[in-house]
């Protein structure tokens, strides 16, 4: 068994709605959020959800779109499995935005399920999803934007993609009308945890501003503390950065059976 100890925060920045949200199984923030922050501790013996959503800035109600995914998978036993979670969730948000407006809004989502010993990670849009192990960091997800399909297909490098003004422009979010594009998530496959494994969710008003060895080496220096995700908001912001950023960092701890404790204490007894 794993013990996971979770941190989750959302800063509202320099803008004028906070668009981002978040989800930790049932616990989500309202749609008029700026800052929150919270801590919580899980087990894996239940599956364990945990999701970061980007509102698309520029956009109309993005922070109603973002809010909208958070809550429906605030309630994820009512869905099949991750893929319908995503089909549903953006045909929810498209209905209910249309009604009110012309325009079309979204969100992203990056999303990671952790569960009996293994965990599995899907996004659509460029939220993230991280995992530093080895005192290393790779990114889980895959980011749906027009600059990452042109990498992809060598087109360009990714160094150029990053000073292209075009690199946040995204080909994929929950929101977007089935007649114009399907939703088509990125769902790794199931992996397995590892004692000390550290995962990071987060929006991309974190990574368009810090790389990620910077954000690796801030973690890592300041551990399991709940001002490790202040910390990231400062040097981002120092960085200057002025979007919403939201950040959720797992920590994962091997549990100690009852049992292996007791044999421990009677050989000390013992010796």
């Amino acid at each position: 068994m794993y013990k996971i100890n979770c941190i989750a925060a959302t800063y509202q920045n320099c803008r004028e709605n906070n668009e981002d949200n978040y989800c930790i199984n049932s616990i989500c923030t309202d749609i008029w959020h700026k800052d929150e922050k919270i801590s919580k501790k899980f087990s894996d013996i239940n599956k364990n959800i945990f999701a970061v959503f980007d509102g698309l800035g520029g956009e109309e109600k993005g922070e109603q779109a973002s809010f909208i995914a958070a809550k429906m998978l605030s309630r994820f036993e009512k869905f099949k499995d991750i893929k319908d979670y995503y089909r549903t969730a953006s045909n929810e948000i498209y209905k209910q935005i249309s009604r009110k407006t012309s325009k079309a809004s979204g969100t992203t989502a990056a999303i990671l399920e952790v569960y009996n010993g293994s965990f599995v990670c899907s996004n659509v849009g460029d939220s993230r999803v991280y995992i530093i192990r080895n005192n290393t960091i790779n990114q889980l997800s895959k980011d749906h934007t027009t600059m990452q399909t042109m990498i992809d297909s060598g087109v360009i490098t990714k160094e150029q993609a990053e000073k292209s003004k075009y690199k946040n422009m995204l080909s994929q979010f929950l929101g977007i009308s089935e007649k114009e594009t399907i939703i088509c998530p990125y769902v790794r496959n199931k992996e397995k945890l590892f004692d000390k494994d550290i995962f990071l969710l987060c929006s991309d008003g974190l990574t368009s501003s810090l790389s990620d060895e910077k954000i690796k080496e801030t973690i890592l220096e300041n551990g399991v503390k709940k001002d490790t995700a202040d910390i990231l908001f400062k040097k981002t912001v120092e960085s200057g950065a002025d979007d919403n950023i939201t950040i959720i960092l797992i920590y994962i701890s091997k549990s100690r059976n009852i049992f292996s404790k007791l044999w421990k204490a009677i050989n000390n007894c013992i010796l």
